[in-house]
């Protein structure tokens, strides 16, 4: 990469690191900081961590935090590394940032207004136009975002119910044809055999709702 370009990349990072922590703040949130290194990690059937010398590199600090909120800290936030052994793609890497938050007594519809107001911010603080360009499309991020269900994105994106798919399998081949190849249209039958998950991701049936307007390149969750 050409250093100039290089600069401006790790400007801009440290500016959307720096509008995050300010949203935060503003809101209340309490930053912390928790352990990287633990002697054991949440039990995830498609997440494999890192072992370090009898402990393990932490795949999320969702443990640690929730710790935190048992001990009586309503809404707190967190900028940490994270490391996941496998996912290295056109998207993922074994080690990323992650932005993870918390709120007590609150509905996953309070963490969909967390995620609009927070993206709204980071473009604010980065003075982009509204709509501004993003990976060959116009985002807005002042006006109403669109809301839909998992089914509904499914049967809108893929052409077919989760919910209702007569095996396992089919369901992990599946996302592979559409995350992957990050196209919509299917591979080729040879492709799709290279490419045949072993994993087991049948979705449960939830009325959870998601946002589809969002700025890809960075890993977040928020939990209620």
């Amino acid at each position: 990469m050409n250093p100039r370009y290089k600069r401006w990349y790790l400007e801009r990072r440290r500016d959307v690191l720096r509008a995050v922590r300010q949203f935060f703040d503003h809101e209340g949130f309490l930053e912390v900081e928790t352990p990287i290194r633990v002697p054991s990690v949440a039990p995830e059937q498609h997440i494999e961590p890192f072992s370090s010398e009898g402990y393990f590199l932490i795949t999320s600090p969702e443990l640690q935090m929730k710790m935190l909120l048992a001990e009586g800290y309503d809404k707190i936030f967190q900028l940490t590394k994270v490391f996941r052994k496998g996912e290295r793609g056109r998207l993922h890497l074994p080690e990323f940032t992650l932005l993870e938050w918390y709120r007590r007594d609150c509905s996953y519809e309070h963490l969909m207004e967390d995620c609009q107001a927070l993206f709204a911010f980071i473009a604010r603080s980065l003075h982009l136009p509204c709509p501004f360009s993003y990976a060959d499309r116009y985002l807005d991020y002042q006006g109403t975002w669109q809301v839909f269900t998992v089914k509904e994105l499914f049967i809108q994106c893929a052409g077919w119910d989760p919910f209702n798919i007569p095996e396992e399998r089919e369901f992990s081949l599946e996302l592979v044809d559409l995350y992957a190849w990050g196209r919509w249209s299917r591979p080729s039958a040879s492709a799709r055999s290279r490419a045949s998950c072993e994993t087991s991701l049948v979705p449960r049936e939830s009325s959870h709702a998601v946002m589809v307007r969002s700025v890809n390149g960075s890993r977040f969750t928020g939990e209620a």
